[in-house]
């Protein structure tokens, strides 16, 4: 995995900021601020690029930031980077596989109640891991 770079557009108005990717078709977000339009530009770029490694969106070259035109006096360009290592290990739905042990009486109940063993272990394990990084 690499390091993507695309030029966004940052349109501002009084009810929040848009942003929208020139070379990414349907790819825009938005934000309150300009931290939060910031970060849903990355993360907005990082799904799209991530559908696109998988075959299912095109990857269009990135315009040079100087060739972006703007239409109005409340648009800024910038450019927004996704690491796409950092940012599948944050986003990325995919799973893996992972060999648990459990008590016998346990499993049992976990059948009687019909219970998800890996939602139930994932939730368990997102909460500890928080704990920890407080």
């Amino acid at each position: 995995m690499k390091k993507y770079i695309y030029p966004a557009i940052f349109e501002f108005a009084t009810d929040g900021i848009t942003v929208r990717f020139p070379d990414l078709p349907g790819v825009i977000t938005e934000g309150d601020t300009i931290d939060q339009a910031h970060e849903m530009a990355v993360e907005a770029l990082g799904e799209y690029i991530e559908l696109a490694l998988e075959g299912k969106e095109q990857l269009y070259e990135p315009t040079h930031i100087k060739d972006i035109k703007l239409t109005s006096d409340a648009e800024q360009k910038a450019l927004i980077a996704v690491d796409m290592n950092q940012w599948l290990k944050k986003y990325s739905q995919a799973s893996i596989r992972k060999n648990v042990s459990i008590p016998i009486w346990l499993n049992e109940k976990v059948q009687e109640y019909d219970v998800n063993v890996s939602a139930v272990l994932k939730s368990a394990l997102i909460d500890y891991i928080a704990k920890i990084e407080k």
